[in-house]
């Protein structure tokens, strides 16, 4: 038999666990809440009216340290029997009240409302923040992809020489670029790279195209150096300010005496094919944007010049390939580059060679993710004679 005493605590008992059974339930609900909506003016309300409902509160209000605040119910103020308050200051207070006292585990259960209110605030932070930066991310991507159709969408056809040009950008858009123009029987080009990733270099590569086909016109005839020159002479003082520099390779290419002249402004990698012999053209002068080259001695702008035959090449790529990186961690480097020119050389025509050296990047990549843009142009003299064949043919 049990005592009175023990019949009187059974029912207390048996309430306390029906009470603590809804609070499990209200906490489920209120978890459930926070997973429905990363709206934080959507789910805190209803946060709040589900912790009135589980403990009888006449009012319960959330409030952050910006002064944003959140409330339901009957506002009593200090009117009420109870007020409490639960929560950081520093990170946000839950403010409820009633017409009872609270109990030691109702203010357990309280605080953790608060903080089921706090983490629903954090969730609609983070997400506003994340679609803030995807929306910046599309619209810097979007703004790259359009700087690139600023490259030729054909290559020139010039009579005593074939020229491949390709440029396969990375995931988010870059700096590199080619261009090229015909002038008086001459292809006059440009091949290099700004510093940098993203919208900053894309834009700036635009410009860097225009000040080149604005050289190409005023100074082609003038010689490399002197076009290198006008380039600077444009956009040194822009580069310096926005803490950029561009590596740019600035060639000409007269057919008729089959006579090629460079000027180098760091740009690398550079071979030239002569008789089968692969040779390296280092840099003649620091990147534009790094010295005023306008402002230097005409002995600091070197020009190169190469008489080439049938069968020579020129090839200028980008460190997107040099830098490659294999599986192994291995970088496809400047003499696997070369070793791939080799292979390639069997094919004739300027666009096959050029395609085979692209194939044996891939290949060497494996699927390995391409962090830089790939860009590489080829000259190959060609006899008007045989130009002529073919046309006919």
């Amino acid at each position: 038999m049990t005592s009175s005493s023990e019949q009187d605590l059974l029912p207390a008992l048996t309430q306390a666990l029906l009470e603590a059974n809804e609070q499990l339930l209200a906490l489920y609900k209120l978890t459930s809440m926070t997973l429905s909506s990363v709206d934080a003016d959507a789910v805190i309300p209803k946060i709040l009216a589900t912790a009135c409902e589980m403990s009888g509160l006449s009012t319960a209000e959330f409030r952050l340290p910006n002064a944003k605040r959140w409330s339901t119910g009957a506002e009593q103020g200090d009117h009420a029997q109870s007020i409490l308050v639960v929560g950081e200051v520093a990170s946000g207070v839950l403010k409820i009240s009633r017409d009872q006292k609270f109990s030691t585990g109702e203010r357990k259960l309280m605080t953790a409302v608060a903080e089921v209110a706090l983490g629903a605030v954090q969730a609609s932070v983070m997400h506003d923040n994340a679609l803030a930066t995807a929306l910046v991310a599309q619209e810097h991507q979007t703004a790259s992809e359009l700087a690139q159709l600023v490259l030729p969408s054909s290559q020139p056809e010039l009579a005593g020489a074939a020229i491949f040009a390709r440029s396969d950008p990375a995931r988010e858009a870059g700096g590199d670029f080619y261009c090229f123009d015909e002038v008086d029987g001459q292809v006059h080009f440009a091949v290099g790279d700004v510093s940098g990733k993203g919208l900053p270099a894309a834009v700036t590569m635009t410009t860097v195209v225009s000040a080149s086909m604005a050289a190409f016109a005023s100074k082609g005839s003038q010689g490399p150096a002197s076009v290198l020159r006008y380039i600077d002479r444009w956009l040194y003082q822009s580069l310096d300010e926005a803490a950029l520099f561009v590596t740019l390779l600035v060639g000409s290419y007269d057919p008729r005496n089959q006579r090629l002249r460079v000027s180098n402004a760091g740009h690398s990698p550079v071979l030239l094919d002569r008789n089968g012999v692969w040779e390296c053209l280092e840099a003649d002068s620091p990147p534009i944007g790094v010295l005023p080259l306008h402002d230097s001695n005409e002995q600091t702008l070197l020009e190169k010049q190469f008489d080439l035959r049938d069968g020579d090449r020129l090839v200028v790529a980008s460190d997107g390939f040099t830098e490659q990186v294999a599986s192994n961690g291995e970088f496809f480097g400047e003499q696997r580059l070369i070793e791939s020119l080799n292979t390639a050389s069997t094919q004739q025509s300027s666009a096959a060679f050029g395609n085979s050296v692209f194939d044996s990047l891939g290949t060497f990549a494996n699927g390995c993710s391409q962090d830089d843009d790939r860009t590489l142009f080829i000259l190959q003299p060609q006899r008007f004679e045989t130009e002529l064949q073919e046309i006919a043919s």
